[in-house]
């Protein structure tokens, strides 16, 4: 399953030695470098799911519990009223199966990109980097110095890309607008020959965390029109998104960059880094000069490689 990009996270009551245990001698189809991470002890499980939450980054709407302790489904419901919980239909095989089905129809995928093999890893390796970071003593612009962080932009309008539109439409948090596109949208985007499109992979000493971030938008003259602007969370705190701003300003010798920003539910981490930038709450049209940005941006360690694809 993490192979194909699904998160498993374990909520027990439990004593972490008998789970452990239990993997070495049953031998189930998922192994413990599938699942992460464990939260193995007696304390409330909705607790147990709050911190697999904040590792993962992601918002309880988009998580699926499921335990064979209604009162356990019960309690964890009434912490998380947006996640959908379940009770597991033990002995009911007809059930299971049609469990099963659900489970396949919300997370099945088509096609298996690059980034959904790297997921889990990755959230590991941000857990890491999140300890490290946040070490007593840790000097932010020399630990992200020494990460050794490399950004390769890709430049280019294939609507062959499935990454770049899956991302634009299930990013939240790192996202300008909110704005969902189906395939025909899309290719009218990119048809459009003012238009353009850039990806961003990321990898540092830590390792891959493979594409990103998306932007896309058009160009006026020396005005850019960034239209949607997305970034994975596993990319957080990184300074990932003033390199990307960085980078548009280099292309396209622009003077200004004008964000078609509309707040939503949950993207409250882009609207801080523009307010930051902006010296106020963004707005739809807010305007970032290239003075302004040079005068506010935090200093950057990216090595940036760029690739044209046509």
């Amino acid at each position: 399953m993490s192979s194909l990009g699904i998160l498993i996270g374990v909520a027990s009551k439990n004593d972490p030695a008998m789970v452990k245990s239990a993997f070495q001698k049953r031998k189930p189809l998922l192994t413990e470098n599938d699942i992460f991470p464990f939260e193995v002890h007696w304390s409330r499980k909705s607790d147990s799911v709050a911190r697999i939450l904040k590792a993962w980054n992601i918002a309880s709407d988009s998580v699926i519990f499921i335990d064979d302790s209604p009162m356990e489904v019960a309690e964890v419901h009434a912490a998380f009223p947006d996640m959908e919980c379940i009770v597991f239909p033990r002995g009911d095989y007809r059930a299971i199966w049609g469990l099963l089905k659900h489970l396949r129809g919300l997370f099945g995928k088509s096609a298996v990109t690059e980034e959904d093999t790297l997921r889990s890893a990755s959230i590991r390796r941000s857990q890491s980097w999140s300890e490290m970071e946040n070490a007593p003593s840790v000097d932010a612009d020399n630990f992200l110095k020494s990460a050794e962080a490399r950004i390769t932009f890709r430049t280019g309008k294939s609507a062959a890309d499935e990454r770049a539109l899956e991302l634009l439409n299930k990013t939240n948090q790192f996202n300008l607008n909110g704005k969902r596109f189906t395939e025909a949208e899309w290719r009218k985007i990119l048809d459009d020959p003012k238009a353009f499109l850039f990806t961003a992979s990321y990898e540092d000493k830590f390792g891959p965390l493979g594409k990103i971030a998306v932007i896309i938008g058009r160009t006026v003259e020396r005005q850019v029109q960034v239209n949607s602007w997305v970034m994975s969370c596993r990319a957080f705190s990184r300074r990932i998104e003033f390199q990307c701003l960085q980078h548009i300003f280099d292309i396209f010798k622009a003077e200004e960059l004008v964000f078609d920003y509309e707040m939503t539910a949950r993207n409250s981490p882009i609207r801080e880094v523009l307010a930051a930038l902006l010296s106020g709450p963004p707005v739809s049209g807010s305007c970032l000069t290239l003075v302004d940005f040079s005068a506010r941006v935090p200093q950057l360690f990216h090595v940036v490689e760029e690739e044209v694809h046509v």
